[in-house]
């Protein structure tokens, strides 16, 4: 029995998008986040504001660099569709 396998790269694609979005998103409540967290001593005068204020600023340094490798492997994504689209249209012709 012969089966033939078309790689299609649109849903990859389509997810990797998505997926940045996402991240996007994800990327700028996390920076809202630890903006606030710094602005609560204006607010609140205690040791636990002072505690999430310094959580929050040695976590913020690692959350970009965090956020900021997963938008690479993201890049990667859709790098490896165009590798496979390209594999795709080499092999439009080949015959077995």
């Amino acid at each position: 029995m012969e089966e033939s396998i078309l790689v299609t790269t649109e849903y990859l694609k389509d997810k990797q998008e998505e997926w940045r979005e996402l991240l996007r998103q994800a990327q700028i409540i996390y920076q809202e986040a630890a903006d606030s967290a710094e602005k609560l001593e204006e607010y609140f005068s205690c040791r636990e504001t002072a505690l999430i204020k310094r959580t929050f600023s040695i976590r913020k340094e690692e959350g970009i660099d965090a956020f900021e490798t997963l938008m690479q492997h993201l890049e990667k994504l859709k790098s490896m569709a165009l590798i496979y689209e390209e594999a795709e249209r080499s092999n439009e012709n080949v015959t077995i």
